[in-house]
């Protein structure tokens, strides 16, 4: 952290030298901004650095000690005040800590080991509150900028930043929380961005919304000017200090000044673009302005699962589908819906396999065409599993519970007993030789069964929630509800409302 900025305030002229020499400021992590002999020219000084220690004696001319404290706490609430005194009066600090004082010591008790132990426990008590402001002003940015209700009464709206944006090049994931994630991928960014910019821009703000980190740099910070060259550089040297910690960085900047309120309604119309340029960076422009432009309209359609039916074996009308569905969801941006596409073709291919398919479990594309090739890569892996080199080489007690959990999953009541009693071993034993051959345990795979099943229907059929529920073996609509939702990060009808 910066140096604390401190102002120091005696109508003592020796008081005021003591207090400077007493103890190493600067080792200790202060910055001594200056010195006043009055309250008045104390305020002037405050006014002018903003400190966020501020150290001074009661009784003083011109304005007293307690006259400027008060206009202190009122104007600057976030500054921490010491109160320093020669009169060993309890009426004093009483008035002092009804006053919102946070600390009163007496002159004649000041010596160098007190005031660096009084200093150190005060710079742990700043550092502290700052970092509660910050946390608090980042949450009331993050949620200003997604409902534009209330901007923080700490940010004029009329004040100009230079605005820029970052991402994390985003995963397609396996993973039932995929996105829950994408608040982390933000949060892990800006935790490595924020000293890092601060150190070169102190007056930064930053703060999140999901997985983009937005980094708001004062006009008053910018010695280049304000020209579109000049806002572009800053950018540049913003990105330069993050390119060492994270390669996988997309950035975009605002091409001119813009206030909280000009950023919030940018934003709301840039985010799904954002969104998708964050998922496929291929060719992402620079500017946030040029993602404003775009009119974002979900792909609507519904991808047509029943290609699948002849997996793995004839497989060409599955590819060009597919290659047709990616075609539709790359004119139209929809991040979103590319997701959900891999996520639920992953998990019936996993199903129509046999197998977990032994593919990453993250997968990052630059361009969507590459989820062509991934699945190219997928059948082919389902043929080998369908022939010589997989699903024909398990064990024979291993494909009967295959088998049979096909056969029953819509069975709410069934059992790994009842599988293991199908494929004529004990349950222990099905366990261990069903996950060393398939990647999966039983339950998994009774799991994604029952899943699958119940997108398709959802996707495919009219059938109510809960008919939907009973067909994929779940005795409750609310308990199928939270099954999805874990598996897929999606409702019921989230399914029925959008794409897949």
């Amino acid at each position: 952290m910066a140096a604390i900025t401190t102002i120091l305030a005696d109508d003592d002229y020796l008081v005021l030298q003591d207090l400077e020499t007493l103890v190493d400021w600067e080792s200790l992590g202060f910055h001594i901004a200056g010195t006043a002999p009055n309250g008045k020219a104390a305020l002037a000084l405050v006014r002018k650095h903003r400190p966020a220690l501020v150290i001074t004696d009661i009784s003083m001319p011109v304005m007293d000690g307690f006259d400027f404290v008060e206009t202190v706490r009122k104007d600057f609430p976030d500054t921490y005040v010491m109160l320093i005194s020669s009169y060993a009066d309890f009426d004093y600090a009483k008035r002092a800590i009804e006053g919102g004082i946070q600390d009163y010591i007496l002159k004649n008790e000041i010596t160098p080991a007190m005031m660096e132990k009084k200093l150190l426990a005060v710079k742990e008590r700043i550092e502290s509150g700052h970092k509660e402001r910050r946390q608090s002003l980042h949450r009331q940015l993050g949620k200003y900028l997604e409902d534009g209700k209330e901007l923080p009464r700490s940010i004029p709206a009329g004040r100009n930043y230079l605005f820029t944006v970052f991402c994390r090049h985003l995963p397609l994931e396996r993973l039932k929380d995929h996105f829950s994630h994408l608040d982390e991928y933000g949060e892990t960014l800006c935790a490595e961005a924020e000293p890092l910019v601060r150190d070169r821009f102190p007056e930064a703000l930053l703060f999140t919304s999901g997985p983009f980190v937005i980094i708001a740099v004062p006009v008053a910070e910018i010695p280049e000017g304000t020209s579109v060259t000049a806002l572009s550089l800053i950018f540049e040297r913003i990105k330069a200090l993050l390119t060492p910690v994270r390669q996988d960085i997309t950035g975009y900047f605002c091409s001119s000044e813009k206030s909280f309120p000009e950023l919030q309604k940018l934003f709301a119309k840039a985010r799904p673009v954002l969104l998708y340029y964050s998922t496929f960076p291929a060719g992402a422009p620079r500017k946030l302005d040029d993602l404003a432009d775009k009119t974002f309209v979900p792909y609507g359609k519904l991808f047509p699962y029943d290609t699948l039916s002849s997996f793995p074996s004839g497989t060409d009308g599955f590819l060009q589908a597919l290659d047709a569905f990616l075609h539709g969801l790359a004119e139209h941006m929809d991040a979103d819906g590319t997701f959900m596409l891999y996520h639920n073709l992953m998990l019936q291919m996993d199903d129509l396999s046999g197998h977990l398919l032994p593919v990453p479990e993250t997968l990052y594309a630059d361009d969507p065409r590459e989820l062509l090739s991934h699945f190219r890569s997928c059948v082919e892996e389902c043929r080998e599993l369908s022939g010589s080199g997989g699903i024909e080489n398990q064990t024979p007690a291993v494909r009967l519970a295959q088998e049979y959990i096909k056969d029953h999953y819509s069975d709410p009541a069934l059992s790994i007993n009842q599988i293991a009693e199908a494929a004529l071993l004990s349950p222990s034993r099905l366990s261990v030789l069903f996950k060393k051959e398939t990647g999966q345990t039983v339950n998994d795979y009774l799991i994604n069964a029952r899943i699958s099943r119940a997108v398709y229907l959802l996707e495919n059929t009219n059938l109510r929630i809960y008919e939907v529920a009973a067909q994929a073996g779940y005795r409750s609509a609310q308990y199928f509800s939270q099954s999805l939702l874990q598996k897929t990060g999606r409702k019921p009808l989230d399914f029925r409302k959008k794409k897949p």
